[in-house]
Order: structure tokens, then C-alpha cells, then sequence
């Protein structure tokens, strides 16, 4: 589930980094976060398809999945890929494996160990330290690569990259390397902005026969 969840984080992870500018760039540190800022600061839900490619450190085995992600300000979102479904409306946490056909139910809380948007547009500048590595060309422009190391010994990841597409500035692709060596790679396949999803979206309805397990304290 965190897997999962981590994408989150790659759609709206730069709008407030303390962002080192490295010699020879285009643009300085602060001509970038203004950029950013001002670009997440306009979105207010999205639809994100994305590849992703995990690579264990132990077995040296890759998995790939590609899959949807639709997001809100609230924090809501939903992510749908070829083995499971996670959804929240800010309020309750779904998380179906199409595997299993089960579902699990729990409160959504925020924890020192959570990844949602709204966290770490608030809590980004003074939990990383970011760096601005290079500059990338493509074949639709240029590309900024971004470096973050937590600076919290408790967090799960050791580091994150980050390319941000010059005009546009969204994220485009993220690279993440957590403690236990698992190295994680997602790449935006494509994303659509402010096209007004609905927040039915962010509801689960469990399909027929699925098993339930439901791990709130009171459930209603």
C-alpha cells in the first residue's frame, strides 16, 4: 500500500522545497519555486496515468504495474492499478486486492510515516533538503532534475529525485530509494488538471462476494 501511495507525493511534491540552485542554470532556486508554486497552487484535482518499476535490493527481482491516479484537494484521492485499488475520501482508507478479492477498511490518519499532498506542501522546506542536480533535454523540451534527502533519520526513504518539465512545470517522473534498499520509479504517463472530478470518485463501492475486513477501532 505505500507503494502506492507514495505517487501521491510525485504530483504536488515540489510546490514548497527549499530548493539549492546548482552553477550554470537557466533559472536560479528561487525563479523555479516561484514557477512551481504558482502551478500547484492552481490545481485542484487531477488524473495522473503513470508506469512504475520496483526493483528489490534482496532478490534483485523487478516488478512493473502501470495504473491511475485521480487526486483532490481534501486530501482525497484514488489509485487504480492492475492488482489493486486504494481509495480515500479523507475520511476512510479502502484498499482492495484484486488478487485476494478482499477488501481492507480502515480510518485515513496522518502519521509521521504517511504520504498525502497536503502534508508535504505544508511540511516539505523544513523535513527535505533539496538540491538542483541538472538539466535534461528531451525531445519535448528540458527537463529539471531535483534531489531530496529527508532530514529526519525516522524517514522511510533515503532519497527522492524529482523531474520537473520546464513550461508546464509538473513532475514527470520521480525515482525514490528507500531503507531498505527498494528502489521505486515512476513515470507520468500522461496527466489531465482541473477537469472537475467528481467526489464520487473517492468512494469505494466492494464488489459482490469480496471479503471485508474492516480494522477501524469503531466501525459504523
Amino acid at each position: 500500500m505505500k507503494g502506492a501511495i507514495r505517487l501521491l507525493t510525485v504530483v504536488c511534491l515540489a510546490a514548497f522545497l527549499d530548493v539549492c540552485a546548482a552553477a550554470g542554470e537557466d533559472f536560479s532556486a528561487s525563479d523555479l519555486l516561484e514557477k512551481i508554486q504558482k502551478k500547484y497552487e492552481g490545481i485542484a484535482d487531477a488524473r495522473v496515468q503513470f508506469f512504475q518499476s520496483t526493483r528489490f535490493s534482496l532478490s534483485k527481482a523487478t516488478q512493473t504495474t502501470k495504473g491511475t491516479l485521480f487526486m483532490k484537494k481534501g486530501p482525497k484521492y484514488r489509485i487504480e492499478t492492475e492488482q489493486q485499488t486504494i481509495v480515500t475520501d479523507g475520511t476512510t482508507v479502502w484498499s482492495y486486492s484484486a488478487i485476494s478479492n478482499q477488501v481492507l477498511i480502515d480510518r485515513y490518519e496522518e502519521t509521521s510515516r504517511s504520504f498525502s499532498p497536503e502534508k508535504f506542501l505544508l511540511r516539505a522546506p523544513k523535513d527535505y533538503s533539496a538540491t538542483l542536480l541538472r538539466e535534461e533535454k528531451t525531445s519535448s523540451g528540458k527537463r529539471y532534475v531535483l534531489k531530496l534527502v529527508p532530514k529526519s533519520d525516522d524517514s522511510f526513504l533515503q532519497t527522492m529525485k524529482l523531474w520537473v518539465e520546464e513550461n508546464s512545470w509538473l513532475i514527470r517522473k520521480a525515482e525514490l530509494l528507500d531503507q531498505n534498499e527498494t528502489e521505486t520509479t515512476y513515470e507520468v504517463r500522461s496527466i489531465v488538471i482541473n477537469s472537475g472530478i467528481g467526489d464520487g470518485t473517492f468512494r469505494f463501492d466492494v464488489p459482490a462476494g469480496a471479503d471485508v475486513v474492516d480494522m477501524r477501532p469503531h466501525s459504523q
